[in-house]
């Protein structure tokens, strides 16, 4: 959130949607835009900024509607505590720590969210670990209803086998929700033979069944869970690896049907496409329908490089993998590729990102396309000129897609001061654009910068929020969040007397009046107070007298940007609209 002006208690400040005047618009077309990267905010006290705290998931269910999930790390930096950050109507609150009964946790406390699903606005489930008091990690969830989280809740393990007699030691690493309150959530437990094993854990209308172990494919002697999709209540795909004897690491699928969980079972590849001694993993998964999924990640080739890879079933039926092509001249004579992230808008339209070794032997973004089950060509991220590092090193680690052709994908690049830079990258109609540094107010981001993001949900074509970290100025990392809105282009306005209720303005469909709304609320108190004052006043006058008509004009913002006039005590939107071409 970047504060602009202050006078008499008046905040002007960009948030989710972002700033100023209220008046008449001209026609114009919608484009999406994002706003400027939102660092988290702490209660006081709760955090200091080191390495490591960030935004692991978000999840949106509604334009503006949020939660987003991390870790961080105490000011004693000694203990490391999951919390959630949740955006009501496109204002963020403060970061909520996590709450364990009582005696359950280790000290120092040691526990991380790995991932949350939401469903409805403050309908979500959290998932991840904890360290006991006996020093043994165990899995847990955390349910939000109605906007009120609930004690964080260890997995209860039956008594029986293969659970039977063994020392806690599991994690959740997904979750789903399919509605308020029937998920399911995947992870890996250490049996009493010390084996490692999938597992799964369904909730339905709010209550948590016992764990369920995924039996492992014929002859696995261990295997690590990575993803869970689901398309309806008990209809799920859960992904990973597992091992077998001889060094050999296969990509694994496991599927619930009707709530009802099937055996693992490998990935299938061609002959000739997989080295002799096989070594294969999937990143993610995305089900647009029961039996419809697409999973994604690495295999190692017949020639001896890891290659990416995806892999797709088709009511049920499992394809062999596919690894992915690419344009003559794109890639490097000794390939390293990887998918990280699938999203399926609907049945064969999908989307993956990832990386891939170019012909200059530098690892870059990529992205490619399936079009009624055909995937395309790779393509990698196009930056514009003096961006980029002249030795680039760049990856895409998250890719949602809102409709078919209509996607957002992020990461993070090398700049070309050699410094790492989070960025975003848009499919619209189509066609991929060009990848967009993320833009923080002046003075917050660290002169040399360390920002990434891991994280994105979009709802709409043009309403996603991008989350991860970035080091603050001077030192240590914090949680941030960027979030991009329809705006339109080429808006004008004319100032006006300010309107003596809260108000909001948005923009109209034609050169028209806008209309007012209350949709769009002042943050919390507590969020503006702690915004940064600004150096000069909005306008010259020490004093405005009641009923008094002024004129507020202010530059720096984004192109189009929507933004807001607050009085900052109250706090109360006296105005509102959108910056014109020239940021004003």
């Amino acid at each position: 959130m970047r504060k602009l002006a202050q006078h008499n208690g008046v905040v002007l400040f960009v948030c989710a949607l972002a700033a100023i005047t209220v008046g008449t618009f001209s026609q114009a077309t919608a484009t999406s835009v994002w706003s400027i990267a939102t660092p988290a905010v702490f209660p006081a006290g709760a955090e200091a900024p080191i390495p490591g705290s960030g935004i692991t998931s978000v999840s949106c269910t509604s334009p503006g509607n949020c939660t987003a999930v991390g870790g961080y790390t105490t000011n004693t930096q000694s203990d490391i505590l999951p919390f959630t950050m949740t955006s009501t109507n496109g204002v963020w609150g403060t970061v909520r720590p996590a709450v364990f009964p009582n005696g359950a946790q280790s000290n120092p406390t040691e526990s991380e969210f790995a991932a949350v699903s939401c469903t409805s606005p403050g309908n979500c489930t959290a998932v991840g670990r904890f360290l006991d008091s006996s020093s043994r990690f165990q899995s847990f969830t955390m349910t939000s209803i109605n906007g009120t989280w609930g004690t964080a809740t260890p997995v209860v393990f039956p008594n029986t086998a293969p659970f039977q007699s063994r020392t806690p030691n599991d994690k959740l690493v997904d979750v789903e929700c399919t509605s308020d309150g029937t998920c399911t959530a995947v992870g890996t437990f250490r049996d009493s033979n010390g084996t490692l094993n999938p597992f799964a854990v369904t909730s339905t209308n709010g209550t948590w069944g016992t764990a369920t172990p995924i039996a492992l494919p014929n002859n696995g002697a261990w295997a690590d869970t990575t993803g869970v999709s689901c398309a309806s209540a008990g209809n799920c795909t859960a992904i990973g690896y597992v091992a077998s004897s001889g060094g050999i690491y296969d990509a694994f699928t496991a599927t619930s049907s009707n709530g009802t969980w099937g055996a693992g079972t490998r990935a299938v590849f061609a002959n000739g496409v997989q080295n002799a001694t096989p070594d294969s993993g999937f990143n993610s998964v995305s089900c647009a329908s029961a039996g419809n999924c697409t999973a994604v990640g690495y295999f190692y080739s017949a020639a001896g490089f890891y290659e990416s890879m995806a892999m797709t079933s088709t009511n049920g039926t499992w394809a062999n993998a596919q690894s992915a092509t690419f344009a003559n001249g794109v890639q490097s004579n000794q390939p390293s590729s990887n998918l990280a992230s699938v999203s399926c808008a609907s049945v064969g339209h999908c989307t993956a990102v990832g990386q891939f070794k170019n012909t200059n032997n530098r690892f870059v973004p990529m992205a490619m396309t399936s079009t009624n089950g055909t995937w395309a060509n790779a393509q990698s991220a196009t930056f514009a000129n003096g961006v980029q590092s002249n030795q680039p090193s760049s990856n895409l680690a998250s890719v949602s897609c809102a409709s078919v052709g209509h996607c957002t994908a992020v990461g993070w690049f090398q700049n070309i001061g050699n410094h790492q830079e989070a960025f975003t990258m848009t499919l619209t109609n189509g066609n991929w654009g060009t990848a967009t540094p993320a833009v923080f107010a002046n003075g917050v981001q660290n002169s040399a910068p360390n920002a990434l993001f891991t994280t994105v949900s979009c709802v709409t074509a043009d309403s996603c929020v991008a989350a991860g970290r970035f080091e603050i100025s001077g030192t240590g990392s914090r949680p941030m969040t960027m979030t991009s809105s329809a705006v339109v282009n080429n808006p004008t306005t004319t100032s006006t007397t300010a309107p003596s209720t809260t108000s909001t303005t948005t923009a109209p469909a034609s050169n028209q009046t806008p209309s007012t709304s209350t949709t769009l609320p002042a943050p919390a108190l507590a969020v503006v107070k702690a915004l940064p004052k600004a150096s000069t006043p909005i306008v010259a006058n020490t004093s405005i007298a009641t009923g008094e008509s002024i004129t507020v004009s202010y530059g720096g913002f984004t192109p189009f940007e929507y933004v807001q006039l607050i009085v900052a005590s109250t706090p109360k939107v006296i105005g509102s609209g959108y910056a014109n071409a020239q940021g004003v």
